[in-house]
């Protein structure tokens, strides 16, 4: 996963709520998968917290 700029539209709009079906259209499994991959990429970039739509997801969700 790689961060997006700030500017980039997907992390200034408004995101919908989360549903279990919006998983596979992103290419994950399940929830831990998500969280898991997120939780990587908050470590490899330094930071204590990471919500989904700073990697492009359109997910209302975030890792700490």
């Amino acid at each position: 996963m790689k961060l997006i700029p700030p500017s980039d539209p997907r992390v200034q709009t408004a995101i919908a709520p989360f549903d279990d079906a919006m998983l596979k259209d992103e290419g994950f499994k399940d929830r831990k998968e998500l969280a898991d991959k997120m939780y990587e990429a908050m470590k490899k970039y330094g930071g204590i917290g990471l919500s989904a739509n700073q990697v492009g997801l359109p997910f209302n969700m975030f890792v700490m």
